[in-house]
């Protein structure tokens, strides 16, 4: 039909901008609505499909589940047999251990799920998996496998007069979800069904209510969807709350283009983005390998790696339509029979369990480290090397977690430990320095929250203004002797990104006061002053912070050159980063007699900062002491116990 070149132009247009926005090209920063444009056209397609089977009373849910599955898991099974046979001579044991679990989790279509409970779409870490994108595959086979049995469900409750009214009640449900979880849950709302199910009924709603529009009109509301869409892209960004209100714009620009029907549009009929839009479905699968194989494995400067990347993407995809897709769908329809059929069927199963045994084998494995020398293994294991008990004692989101304790719970506490992610990576070290008859550490700690009262960090799921509060009432609350109070903060982040704020009340209650060096100054004094009254507070001054993930690239360099020199920090460099830091706490120590500890002298020796000791890391990561790595400041906490 002719229609399919507009749905084919969508497509293409959707893959484009996707591509463009992970490659980080000026005016696609909104680029990512693109997988709302692909939702809005699976809706209406998915709908017109089930919807004419069911008037011709043919409707087989189980026809409809293996049309699905041709269509989508062949070529995403040759993508993960490729990925995990590259891994295994590419790869390290934690990346390769981690992509078995992505292709566990793509093949059973709930990688959604898996990113969902790791970090956001947009955070830096989620951005070095390399099945991140199968997150939208997941969010449709779900919705594939619960539609047509809602769609029968609904028919036989309400009749096919009332199943229109039935499903926008449930895709109500759904937006109001994502609003709601887009402020409170934006992890939840991003990556999950619920939150995602009512861009797919839009695109039912093109299908069960059809606009009937003269050719002038028709033109109007393509161009009009056409200028939501591009007005998304250029203008929405990864910090705007998503899916919500303003996931409307694309969703409905889509809707409106689908619904404008027309036969014929310059810029849909072009060869090229006819072209594009056949091809968008193995695009959208090559393309984030690449786009993350050329950001952490070659160094190139972004024009050549954005040429690179679109290139690549454009060669393999179209070999993927060519020789996984078009065969696949060729026996569409064409029943089980044939010689044909079966092989092809029987390869497709014989592929599929190959890639989930391989995935398995590389979870199970972990990895298989001995693909590698035992230097580079060393340095890999490092990045795991964090505090066993961060599960436990630790909250990344959400509510906070009560205190633990750390040393021998059946004597008094000899030290308090308050703060983020920093503090505890640094608690165990704290623990080893106390004398061997000392109590234990009680720590408190919250994911990027600065010990400053009434400060937040910015995120809708972050808590740190209640954490802060209550960890500073227990504190005051405490009487008689009071063990001394270490606070460490990722200082420097806070100060650099400018993405704390401060609450405030006045006559209308509270509301947000922005960032400055000044408000946070005396955030900062008002918060430690009074606790330096009552008892010893110490506040740990920044840690040396590297610009790379230190025992990735140092296992990535020991694998293609065991002679590779050990990466090191400019002390100087270091200190002018974090001078705006020191000056507030020697501050506070002039003004309040707070202590400082300053790890610089134990991490920098002879003017250079240490990313490793001896061949092992002492990171995890590109600022976070590990478990070896934190034994280095066991003299800087030895002055807490020394003091008297």
């Amino acid at each position: 039909m002719e229609f399919n070149r507009q749905i084919n132009g969508l497509r293409a247009l959707a893959v484009a901008v996707v591509v463009l926005f992970h490659l980080s090209v000026p005016g696609f920063r909104g680029g990512f609505v693109g997988v709302d444009i692909f939702f809005v056209i699976s809706g209406y397609l998915m709908t017109s499909i089930l919807l004419r089977r069911m008037s011709a009373g043919r409707l087989s849910v189980w026809r409809f589940y293996g049309d699905r599955a041709r269509r989508i898991v062949p070529a995403l099974l040759v993508l993960c047999a490729v990925m995990l046979a590259c891994g295994w001579f590419w790869l390290l044991p934690s990346d390769y251990r981690k992509l078995g679990k992505q292709v566990g989790g793509s093949l059973a279509f709930v990688s959604n799920l898996l990113y969902w409970r790791e970090a956001g779409y947009f955070a830096d870490s989620s951005h070095r998996n390399w099945l991140l994108h199968t997150w939208s595959l997941s969010v449709e086979w779900q919705f594939y496998l619960a539609y047509p049995v809602l769609l029968l469900l609904l028919r036989r409750a309400f009749g096919m007069r009332g199943l229109g009214w039935a499903l926008l009640v449930v895709a109500a449900g759904s937006f109001a979800t994502s609003v709601l979880q887009s402020a409170y849950a934006p992890g939840a709302a991003f990556f999950l069904l619920p939150s995602r199910a009512w861009e797919l009924l839009l695109g039912a709603f093109v299908y069960l209510l059809p606009l009937r529009l003269r050719p002038t009109q028709s033109r109007i509301a393509e161009a009009g969807g056409m200028l939501l869409v591009v007005a998304s892209v250029a203008v929405l960004g990864p910090a705007d709350p998503w899916p919500g209100w303003a996931a409307l714009a694309p969703t409905l620009g889509t809707a409106l283009v689908i619904a404008s029907r027309r036969p014929r549009s310059l810029w849909m009929d072009a060869k090229p983005v006819q072209w594009l839009g056949k091809i968008s479905y193995s695009v959208y699968l090559w393309h984030w390998p690449l786009v993350v194989a050329a950001t952490h494995f070659i160094d190139l400067d972004a024009p050549v790696r954005v040429i690179l990347v679109v290139t690549l993407s454009l060669v393999l995809g179209a070999l993927s339509f060519r020789l996984v897709e078009s065969p696949i769908r060729r026996t569409q329809g064409a029943g089980t029979t044939g010689s044909r059929t079966r092989a092809r069927a029987a390869g497709l199963a014989t592929l599929l369990v190959m890639a989930a045994a391989g995935g398995a084998a590389a979870w199970a494995t972990n990895g298989a480290p001995w693909r590698f020398a035992q230097a580079v293994q060393l340095a890999d294991l490092e990045a795991l090397n964090n505090n066993p008990r961060s599960k436990e004692c630790f909250a990344t989101s959400g509510p906070p977690v009560p205190a633990c304790v750390f040393g021998a719970p059946d004597k008094p506490v000899v030290v308090e430990l308050l703060g983020d992610s920093h503090a505890l990576s640094l608690a165990s070290a704290l623990v080893t320095a106390a004398p061997g008859a000392a109590g234990p550490v009680r720590f408190r700690g919250y994911a990027s929250c600065p010990t400053i009262e009434g400060a937040s960090y910015g995120r809708s799921d972050n808590r740190c203004e209640d954490f802060v509060r209550d960890a500073l009432a227990t504190l005051n609350r405490e009487s008689g002797t009071l063990p001394p109070l270490v606070i460490t903060n990722y200082w420097n982040d806070y100060i650099e990104t400018g993405r704390v704020r401060f609450v405030r009340a006045n006559a209308e209650g509270g509301n947000s006061e922005p960032f400055s060096i000044e408000r946070f100054h005396r955030a900062l004094l008002d918060t430690v002053c009074p606790l330096a009254q009552r008892r010893r507070v110490y506040l740990t001054l920044p840690l040396p912070r590297f610009d790379f993930d230190v025992p990735r690239v140092m296992a990535y360099r020991l694998m293609r050159d065991p002679g590779s020199p050990a990466p090191t920090l400019d002390v100087a460099e270091h200190r002018r980063k974090s001078a705006a830091v020191q000056a507030m706490m020697e501050d506070a120590r002039d003004r309040c007699g707070v202590h400082l500890l300053d790890p610089t002298p134990y991490l920098c020796p002879k003017d250079r900062c240490l990313a490793s000791l001896d061949g092992r890391p002492l990171y995890f990561d590109e600022h976070h002491l590990s478990e070896f790595g934190n034994r280095l400041l066991l003299p800087m906490f030895g002055e807490v116990f020394a003091a008297k």
